[in-house]
């Protein structure tokens, strides 16, 4: 059984809040060859609206974490990929929202002709 990644304010098992820290961990998850679970994926939504909440300027951290989503996007499913283009648009980060749900639109398409 899986820990929860967030505990309140906290990861689980680690001291509190430590941005680096949690970075790593979102970038392991999405850099295993897995398929990322619903229970994953929500980790995953969730961490970053943790990170919004509580980091006011992350443009590196989000730029890199971006780029690692891009490159795992064949192992999420369409939905996920939907749901972090809203997270993207919520932070008001356009380009990046619009280029999610382009890659969800593509693999939505790939998926339609299988």
């Amino acid at each position: 059984m899986e820990e929860p990644f967030f505990a309140d304010d906290t990861l689980v098992g680690s001291t509190p809040f430590e941005p680096a820290t949690e970075v790593c961990q979102l970038l392991e998850i999405l850099s295993s060859p897995e398929l990322l679970t619903i229970q994953r994926q929500a980790q995953i939504l969730l961490g970053l609206s943790h990170f919004a909440r509580r980091v006011r300027v992350l443009t590196d951290p989000l730029q890199s974490l971006f780029g690692m989503i891009v490159s795992a996007a064949d192992r999420i499913p369409v939905f996920g990929l939907i749901g972090i283009g809203d997270f993207y648009e919520r932070l008001n980060k356009l380009d990046e929202a619009l280029k999610m749900y382009q890659v969800a639109f593509f693999f939505s398409l790939l998926l339609d002709s299988e």
